[in-house]
């Protein structure tokens, strides 16, 4: 049964930047956030913010003005969602991977009056600038600053640093993060303060954070998963570790120097470690908790992962629209032996304040063990899509998130994802859940990771592709791991053809890209979607 955040009502504490005023008061002196280039204490954090703030306000904006963020990883990007939450202003975070057509479209969809980027983009934003004339100006993070933009410490230094006297509701938007967009054009999800600040309290709940702990976090704060994780874990005080990308090194030699108690990543970073020769001889034993999520995570993966790091382990399902925590394996899930073992391929049950439920076509909850459609609904769900009205109706039909998730819940309400709708194969009018194809090819000793889908078949209408990463310095054949799972799903299942890849592409969060996977296979045909 979901839990009620109404109590958060009555409650003072629902801006984000409440958040940093608390610490600043009481933890002045602590260390805020930690990069590679130094540490800033929380009272100074808000006072960079104050100024930041006072830039903005400078700039003639208010309440639900737009401004753009183009950053990799570092205390900037922080210190721009806080400014936002003192004074009205709505953020958009860019994801720096994505290519200059689709940073493009965001930037005309979103109509930012202006965009903070790094010196790294220079170039780029002052093309956007010109070809864009609702940018109003640019503030550049960095020492290279054109000659057209405004310079970030300059703006900083000649800003007041006392608190901005803005009006600002928990109703209002904090972000406006847009979905990866892999199935067509990306849709900007309206996350509010409440919608954040409830899953924050979701994520201190649920990993029982304490205020001298440590999170080091690598994951893009340009999405959801990594602005979650981070403002959840400063909600209790803590110390924040920023890298600016995910490079194994360097994010292996901070979370041991550092003895980083917390930490969040998507499964290919965990497999990246594991795939690591030297990985043994690293020593783990401060390390408290490993969050994971934004992908699936390969049960093999898992169980390996597990063995090597000795600590707590909690997966988070979710998405950008429920900012993003849905479900929660908790820690004590996570047994590899006897019967509770089979959780492991679950995304475990509702998380504290939200809902979570199984639905049929018509929207009228199924059994346990019936597929359907994962629903959900609590404080988290975003308010809605930008500039969007019909989507948001439908996917918020009913009071409930629909997710475009296909799962089914047991009878102890732990959720099993079989599959997005999207990427269901139908064979011969049989369903193929994708995922229970890749956990069996994924268990093989020589398969690192592996994707299916479904590919056109003049007889059966699709059959099954698997593309597959096999580990460093071993070797197999496509025979063999056919046959490798021919005892192990049902022959309609098994996969009619196989490539070995060096990689899969994905994006920020992790997630296999399988409409680039099935792009080539449908060209000229229509793949009809249930």
């Amino acid at each position: 049964m979901g839990h009620d955040l109404k109590a958060f009502e009555e409650v003072p504490f629902m801006l984000l930047s409440d958040i940093l005023r608390r610490n600043a008061k009481l933890f002045p002196g602590k260390t805020a956030i930690a990069f590679e280039n130094g540490q800033i204490s929380y009272a100074s954090l808000n006072q960079r913010v104050n100024r930041l703030a006072h830039a903005l306000l400078g700039q003639f904006l208010g309440l639900g003005d737009r401004v753009a963020i183009l950053m990799t990883n570092r205390p900037e990007y922080l210190e721009c969602y806080f400014a936002g939450s003192k004074t009205g202003i709505t953020m958009v975070p860019i994801n720096y991977r994505l290519s200059e057509q689709e940073v493009s479209y965001i930037l005309s969809d979103a109509m930012p009056r202006g965009i903070i980027f790094e010196e790294s983009y220079a170039e780029l934003v002052g093309e956007f600038m010109r070809s864009h004339p609702h940018l109003e100006f640019g503030i550049c993070v960095g020492k290279t600053v054109p000659g057209w933009a405004m310079d970030y410490e300059e703006s900083l230094r000649s800003a007041c640093d006392s608190e901005p006297e803005a009006r600002v509701s928990p109703k209002d938007l904090i972000y406006i993060m847009y979905t990866s967009g892999t199935t067509g054009r990306p849709k900007g999800a309206m996350i509010t303060h409440r919608n954040l600040l409830a899953n924050s309290f979701t994520h201190c709940i649920e990993t029982n954070l304490r205020n001298n702990d440590t999170f080091l976090t690598a994951a893009p704060l340009c999405l959801t998963g990594g602005i979650n994780k981070t403002i959840g874990s400063m909600l209790m005080g803590v110390t924040v570790h920023v890298e600016p990308r995910f490079e194994l090194s360097r994010f292996l030699k901070r979370l041991v120097e550092f003895g980083i108690s917390h930490t969040f990543l998507v499964p290919a970073m965990i497999i990246f470690m594991l795939e690591l020769p030297e990985i043994r001889s690293f020593d783990f034993s401060r390390l408290k908790m490993i969050m994971y999520g934004s992908a699936p995570m390969p049960l093999a993966r898992l169980r390996e992962a597990l063995d090597l790091f000795q600590c707590s382990f909690i997966q988070t399902f979710g998405q950008t629209e429920s900012s993003p925590v849905l479900t929660v394996l908790r820690p004590e899930d996570h047994k590899t032996e006897g019967p509770q073992s089979k959780r492991l391929l679950s995304a475990g049950r509702e998380a504290t304040g939200v809902e979570v439920r199984i639905f049929d076509e018509n929207d009228l909850e199924v059994p346990p063990g019936v597929i359907g459609e994962v629903v959900a609904r609590g404080d988290n769900i975003m308010k809605g899509y930008w500039n969007l009205p019909k989507e948001t109706e439908e996917t918020l039909r009913g009071g409930w998130l629909h997710t475009g998730d296909l799962g089914r819940a047991d009878e102890e309400s732990y959720i099993y994802i079989v599959d997005r709708k999207k990427d269901m194969i139908i064979s011969g009018g049989m369903n193929i859940y994708s995922r229970e194809v890749e956990e069996v090819l994924s268990s093989h000793p020589a398969v690192m990771e592996s994707s299916v889908i479904g590919v056109p078949d003049d007889r059966w209408g699709e059959s099954v592709k698997a593309f597959v990463v096999l580990r460093k310095d071993m070797t197999c054949t496509e025979s063999e791991i056919v046959s490798f799972c021919q005892d192990k799903l049902g022959r309609y299942k098994q996969p009619r053809s196989l490539v070995f890849v060096e990689s899969l592409p994905k994006n920020t969060s992790g997630k296999v890209l399988k409409e680039e996977l099935r792009g080539p296979f449908w060209k000229d045909r229509e793949r009809k979607v249930n």
